[in-house]
């Protein structure tokens, strides 16, 4: 045989062998943009993403579905997808029997919510991964967390078995699973008048289930849960008795300062983990999540005006330094995550020996860290680490902040970021850029950062170019594509971080976006049967109606669109915004009345449907001191029930959008005028600093 005829045979031979072996890229999510989807796209598993084609593909097929729905820095994500996922074994199976289908949840949170209603209505925690077996109709039949390798081959194998014999017992109770789903958003439902009342038991309830020990709420594994600090806030401000004042000062910075001092902050590098292993907050799930990070500046920031205490104010600023070095994007926009994992062991990035940090600081520098943060040869963390925290320090918390300390953790800081890192996530989420815009803005008022502001608003201009298009609000940008559009959290939390953004920035471009954002919401999203917003619009792929109203570890999007609302309807005075905001919060009212502090921030905005809040127009020159001067007021005082317009008087630098009420109102003498007003009621109009706060702080009529 010649030479070359050899060659062909060997290279003939070889083709196929390697056709005979397994094809680790033959599932469909290489085309993916999400991170997390495409983790998995070298899996054996013949995964697909949820679309049309997948369905329609098991509906024709006769399969069973095996639905797995996560994130990218979810810990046992990885977990499973190592100990099952990666394998032949279970891959063997899954590619038999089943339609494999991957879900970013962060991506298609309408799909998410869906089926962990569905694990709920079994009986079981929700969690990530979300494991779910569905019948081709898409009902689902049952479901998991994480579960390990063995017991999820013998489930896989028991699914397989029935459903090769008909499965009719599948179909019978994916029928009935489902029917009762959709029956739990169709369904009637009951309305309260917005009261006081509720607003105390939820009061009552904080004081019965709060850690005197280590502040929070209930046991471990704890989170933040700044929903409920913020409402504790307000509830601070708008209660009289002193001893009721007392007890919430105690729960509210018990709990602030217990978080900050705790092991769930980083304190080399800033910004807060999901939540605490621990009842103490001493060893967090390291993984670090945008919406957290903004809504606890949010909280901090709110914190530092109503108590003046100068350790909030540093705190919310080191959270958001660490989101404008880590977390925010070249374009503008911010990043969704960080996970917890490097190197394949979660707080691996984070954790130090004693003996390491001894290496990294000269002797007096390493005594005065100790004083700190007390390290140990023993660790408090596995294999003898130390995750740092000053839990067990006497130093005063503001003293962390020190210049010579900061130096230390600087240098710290510079050797960790030698490590390897953690994976980021640098999607691009509508609904939680929304709430971080909404933080640096108040970040940028309230402790005179202007750098905080222009990346609020660098972002905000981002996703009025790119996530925005006639009316379609889309839910996430990566890699210059778009993708899923009509979530009620994305319209929500974008008008919140936009009303947050006016009121610091006051062009009222901003204030006319939010407006129109609000009229696109009502329009797709609004039910007047149920009075309340769906969470999605229908779609091919999701033929499903669902709503939902109780807070998670996000604000609920109802809840937040009713402040919304009632702020729009404090720039417009059209009743429309008011009618839906009163249906939505009676809803509420009703729904909450059994635990009202899961439905946080529905009373949070039913405590500004209670409350005296106003409507204050400013019409002067932006320049002008006194201009300046009522606009301080704002800045410097824990005011959160009202609406401020200014009306600019400089004919070089007219309003973009003047709201009908404010057209006729003008300055008058030459001198900044303030009106303020109540529910469309007006007080006569001053340029008395004096006399705005005495009507900022009593009736209008």
């Amino acid at each position: 045989m010649k030479l070359s005829e050899r060659f062909v045979w060997v290279t003939i031979l070889i083709c196929l062998l390697w056709s005979c072996q397994p094809n680790h890229q033959s599932n469909r999510l290489n085309s993916q943009r999400s991170p997390y989807l495409l983790q998995h796209s070298q899996n054996p598993i013949w995964w697909q993403p949820w679309s049309k084609d997948t369905i329609d593909y098991a509906k024709k097929n006769n399969k069973l579905i095996f639905l797995s729905i996560g994130y990218s820095t979810c810990h046992w994500c990885h977990v499973m997808e190592r100990e099952s996922f990666e394998t032949l074994e279970v891959a063997d199976i899954l590619n038999k029997s089943f339609v494999s289908i991957k879900v970013d949840r962060e991506e298609r949170p309408e799909v998410d919510k869906r089926y962990m209603n569905a694990l709920h209505l079994l009986g079981k925690r929700g969690g990530w991964p979300l494991t779910m077996f569905l019948t081709p109709k898409l009902e689902p039949i049952w479901g998991a967390t994480y579960l390990p390798k063995d017991q999820l081959i013998k489930i896989l194998k028991g699914f397989q078995d029935r459903w090769a014999k008909g499965g009719v017992e599948f179909i019978k109770a994916g029928n009935e699973i489902g029917k009762y789903l959709d029956s739990l958003n169709k369904r009637e439902l009951g309305r309260e008048p917005v009261n006081e009342k509720l607003l105390q038991k939820a009061c009552a309830i904080a004081e019965k289930t709060f850690d005197k020990q280590y502040g929070g709420f209930g046991p471990a594994p704890k989170f933040p849960s700044p929903m409920r600090l913020r409402l504790l806030l307000r509830l601070y401000k708008r209660v009289s008795n002193p001893e009721k004042k007392e007890s919430l000062k105690v729960m509210i910075e018990k709990t602030l300062l217990g978080m900050f001092r705790g092991g769930i902050y980083d304190h080399i590098g800033g910004g807060f983990s999901r939540y605490s292993t621990d009842k103490k907050w001493l060893i967090p799930h390291f993984e670090k999540m945008l919406y957290d990070n903004a809504l606890l500046a949010l909280t901090y920031l709110e914190a530092f005006q109503l108590f003046k205490k100068p350790v909030y104010a540093e705190i919310a600023r080191e959270i958001l330094n660490y989101i404008m070095r880590d977390m925010t994007s070249k374009e503008g926009p911010f990043f969704s995550s960080e996970d917890a994992d490097s190197e394949g062991e979660e707080g691996k990035f984070y954790i130090w020996k004693k003996s390491e940090l001894e290496k990294i600081l000269k002797p007096k520098e390493f005594e005065y860290f100790q004083s700190f943060f007390m390290t140990t040869k023993k660790g408090n963390f596995e294999n003898e680490t130390n995750h740092l925290n000053l839990l067990s320090s006497n130093k005063a918390t503001l003293d962390r902040f020190e210049p010579k300390l900061n130096y230390i953790r600087n240098k710290i800081f510079k050797k960790r970021n030698k490590r390897v890192k953690p994976f980021k996530d640098k999607k691009f989420l509508t609904a939680w850029n929304g709430l971080m815009i909404g933080a640096l803005a108040r970040g940028a008022e309230i402790l005179e950062e202007p750098k905080f502001l222009e990346a609020s608003k660098k972002a905000a201009l981002f996703l009025k170019e790119r996530l925005y298009d006639k009316g379609k609000l889309y839910r996430r940008y990566t890699k210059e594509k778009t993708e899923n559009f009509g979530l009620l959290d994305d319209y929500a939390y974008l008008i919140d971080g936009l009303l947050h953004l006016y009121k610091v920035d006051l062009d009222s471009k901003i204030l006319k976006w939010a407006i129109d954002l609000q009229k696109d919401q009502d329009k797709l999203l609004w039910s007047k049967n149920l009075g309340v917003y769906y969470f999605s619009i229908i779609k091919e792929d999701f033929p499903f109606k669902l709503f939902d109203l109780a807070d998670n570890a996000r604000p609920n999007s109802n809840s937040v669109s009713a402040l919304n609302l009632l702020k729009i309807y404090g720039f417009t005075y059209d009743q429309g915004f008011l009618k839906k905001a009163t249906s939505i919060l009676k809803v509420i009212s009703k729904s909450a009345s059994t635990y009202p502090l899961g439905f946080s921030q529905g009373l949070l905005a039913s405590n500004y449907f209670l409350d005296n809040s106003k409507e204050v127009v400013i019409v002067g020159n932006r320049a002008n001191g006194l201009t300046k001067q009522f606009l301080s007021y704002f800045k410097e005082n824990f005011s959160p029930n009202n609406v401020v317009y200014f009306k600019e008087v400089d004919k070089d630098k007219p309003n973009y959008f003047v709201p009908e009420p404010v057209v006729n109102k003008k300055m008058i003498d030459g001198k900044t005028t303030v009106y303020v007003c109540q529910n469309s009621v007006c007080k006569y109009p001053t340029s008395s600093f004096k006399i705005f706060k005495k009507f900022m702080n009593g009736k209008v009529h």
